[in-house]
């Protein structure tokens, strides 16, 4: 979640309790967030290359990344695809 600190209106941060059984990096879009809504963000993580797959159930917009099914190393490739695709959107694209 570190990758997306400075990303104009994001608020991310790993949450474990009781919604989340094993730790998981959730994304919130503040008041300052300019670009899609979690609908968009979700068709174009899925579009690119590689897929990646997230959670929009979340009550307030937000989503998560679920770490059930991520490979060792894995995890550093979803957190760059999402922070490019976040950084992409941020910026009216």
């Amino acid at each position: 979640v570190g990758q997306m600190a400075d990303i104009p209106g994001i608020e991310a941060r790993v949450e474990h309790g009781a919604n989340h059984r094993i730790p998981h990096g959730v994304i919130y879009f503040t008041a300052q967030w300019k670009g899609p809504d979690r609908a968009e963000i979700q068709r174009r993580l899925l579009a690119g290359d590689p897929r990646v797959y997230i959670q929009t159930i979340g009550p307030n917009g937000e989503f998560y990344v679920d770490p059930m099914n991520i490979q060792d190393g894995q995890h550093e490739t979803v957190a760059r695809r999402v922070r490019e695709v976040l950084l992409e959107a941020s910026q009216g694209s």
